[in-house]
């Protein structure tokens, strides 16, 4: 689970696309769930809760810690520190 409390959902979603390098599209009727394929490999975001995301689809296509990373990066941009 990557801790994302304190971050708007935008801000979270964004920096997970600048990372990956593709555009995340919302799943159906589903508010903060979003899904894309990166590097041939399908990525499901779930944004719905307040304190975190399960890191598992991002990393699986992205690579081990990379969905922290991104997230460490944008707390360090707002000047946040990361958890």
């Amino acid at each position: 689970m990557v801790n994302t409390v304190g971050l708007k959902k935008s801000d979270v979603l964004d920096a997970l696309e600048k990372y990956s390098g593709s555009r995340f599209a919302r799943a159906g009727s589903e508010e903060n769930v979003f899904v894309a394929i990166v590097r041939c490999e399908m990525v499901v975001l779930d944004l719905r809760a307040d304190d975190g995301f399960s890191e598992f689809w991002y990393d699986r296509a992205m690579g081990h810690g990379v969905a922290q990373k991104a997230i460490d990066e944008l707390r360090m941009k707002e000047g946040g520190k990361s958890e």
